[in-house]
């Protein structure tokens, strides 16, 4: 695994549809953020979960990635 450190730049609700219908934010299951990396804005996307509503713009987090699997980040979590 490996880890690239950043600072949350934004927080938001990625659009989510059912049955072709856009979601209201209120049901929207998702949270995504953008994400600076040494100058480059890494973007990242999951389902909710109780340590990723707690994270919020200018927190300093870890975006971790598995290389043997994607290129792409598969979690995130707050650094201290």
């Amino acid at each position: 695994m490996k880890q690239l450190v950043g600072v949350v730049k934004k927080v938001y609700l990625p659009e989510e549809y059912v049955n072709g219908e856009s979601v209201l934010d209120l049901y929207k299951s998702n949270i995504g953020f953008e994400v600076n990396v040494n100058g480059e804005i890494i973007k990242f996307e999951q389902k909710q979960n109780k340590e990723n509503v707690k994270i919020y713009k200018g927190d300093r987090v870890a975006l971790i990635f598995d290389p043997t699997k994607s290129k792409n980040p598969i979690a995130i979590k707050v650094v201290k």
